[in-house]
């Protein structure tokens, strides 16, 4: 049984690999441009980042990472995994289609305090989650 959930682990990494190996290609990004690609993808990582109202910490913490690894990911400094490009990519809550669309403009988020606490509760239990609603009830009744 465990070989068989290494296999499905290993084809998902290699059908990930195989998915950003063929948008790599589609921008026309050469092996002898991966120094300017890995630059070009941090600094796309922070700007994402930064419309969604993230400092570097918050990101780090949700993803898992400490801050100076995700810093030097952002400026290219870093080579990283695909496990560590997928927790930045949950943690930023996008598709990857948006990481590597490099010509999308980018805005920030209409209400990131929203944005922000609906990605928190969503790694909450439900006890958790209630527990905050009736915490926010009782706040907004006192105005």
């Amino acid at each position: 049984m465990m070989y068989i959930v290494i296999d499905i682990y290993n084809a998902f990494k290699a059908l990930y690999l195989s998915y950003i190996h063929v948008i790599i290609l589609s921008k026309g990004i050469g092996v002898r441009h991966m120094d300017n690609f890995q630059k070009q993808l941090g600094t796309r990582l922070r700007n994402i980042r930064i419309a969604k109202n993230y400092s570097i910490e918050e990101l780090s913490h949700k993803a898992e990472l400490h801050p100076a690894h995700l810093g030097k990911i952002e400026r290219g400094e870093q080579n990283f995994t695909i496990n560590t490009l997928n927790k930045i990519v949950e943690a930023l809550g996008v598709p990857y289609e948006q990481i590597f669309d490099f010509e999308q403009e980018l805005t920030p988020s209409a209400n990131p305090f929203i944005e922000k606490t609906l990605s928190y509760l969503s790694t909450m239990t439900i006890e958790e989650q209630k527990y905050i609603y009736k915490t926010v009830q009782m706040i907004s009744s006192k105005k």
